[in-house]
């Protein structure tokens, strides 16, 4: 699902990381880990002779303290991934959002009109994102397969040739030609 802010020379989208591959993996293996580890834990104390410490002091403050208060808002993050791009005042920065509370910036701000090339990720346009002599790619997309996912070649501080997938809107479009006129533009679903 893509949310986008509605402003003039201004562009953000938010754009949920699509459950599939290693994130899915990752996911339910998470999953398992909040129900498997304690009940491990439970029957190793059972195991040792414990057994009346764990059912009357462990099992309340586990399933009722840690797990739903510390361990899964701490670790449950990690699996739950959006990412945010924004363009605002001419630059375009992308960013990860970890469990719709904390932020991590991926990449920018960067000038879009010094960007070396938009285009979208298909057809004749795809060679040049997958070019080689690319040292850095950030990914800013549901998934790489989507219809509507854009690149942008760009240089970093260092000099190095880098590459940011995103997904593209007609506003985003729209802005981004306004800002770099060799930016490539088609036909979008949103």
């Amino acid at each position: 699902m893509a949310i986008e802010n509605e402003m003039a020379n201004f562009a953000e989208l938010t754009v949920t990381k699509k459950l599939q591959g290693t994130y899915l993996v990752k996911r339910v293996l998470m999953i398992l880990a909040y129900i498997l580890v304690p009940l491990l834990i439970l029957i190793g104390l059972l195991a040792v002779g414990a057994g009346a410490v764990g059912l009357i002091v462990y099992i309340p403050v586990m399933y009722t303290f840690f797990l739903p208060r510390i361990i899964i808002p701490a670790t449950y993050r990690y699996v739950q991934i959006e990412y945010e791009y924004e363009i605002a005042a001419g630059d375009m920065s992308a960013a990860y959002i970890y469990g719709r509370r904390s932020r991590k910036e991926i990449v920018g701000p960067i000038t879009v009109s010094s960007m070396e090339t938009i285009a979208p990720y298909r057809d004749t346009y795809k060679a040049a994102a997958d070019d080689p002599s690319i040292q850095k790619r950030y990914e800013a997309v549901a998934y790489m397969g989507h219809p509507d996912n854009y690149y942008a070649i760009f240089r970093d501080d260092e000099g190095k040739k880098c590459v940011l997938f995103f997904q593209a809107t007609n506003k985003v479009l729209k802005l981004l030609r306004f800002l770099n006129r060799s930016t490539v533009v088609t036909e979008v679903s949103m």
